[in-house]
């Protein structure tokens, strides 16, 4: 892994640090910034380009297509797995999960899309893959 302050190279400094999902979940409503918990750490990441809202735009509704039970969301949905302490926000996410629908997340995602840019391929390629492949796990 790689360490922090390289891994965070396109993102602003962490608003809380080191958390717990508790906490994060609990802060998360109040926060300006867009945030995302990763192992345990808080970061915020700046919004995306025109065209990288066009392209998830169009993966979205080409993943929407999928009949129910299936449900695609956007970067509004949050994917979350507890015992990594992991809670992002990709761009496209698509699962079979039975769906509570006053919850904020989902934990069993089918498919999980990131939009990758320069400013963001080193941590989309690394740390955020290592956590959206322990989804499979």
């Amino acid at each position: 892994m790689e360490p922090p302050a390289k891994r965070r190279s396109f993102m602003q400094d962490p608003v809380l640090g080191r958390t717990t999902l508790a906490e994060f979940e609990a802060s998360l409503a109040a926060s300006e910034p867009k945030l995302e918990l990763l192992e345990g750490e808080v970061v915020a990441f700046a919004g995306g380009s025109i065209a990288h809202g066009i392209l998830c735009s169009r993966l979205h509704a080409a993943v929407s297509a999928a009949k129910p039970p299936c449900q695609a969301f956007t970067s509004d949905v949050a994917v979350r797995l507890a015992d990594r302490a992991t809670y992002v926000f990709p761009d496209v996410s698509w699962t079979r999960e039975q769906l509570d629908p006053s919850a904020r997340s989902i934990t069993a995602p089918d498919l999980v899309v990131e939009v990758i840019s320069s400013e963001s391929e080193a941590p989309d390629r690394g740390e955020k893959l290592d956590e959206y492949q322990a989804f499979r796990a």
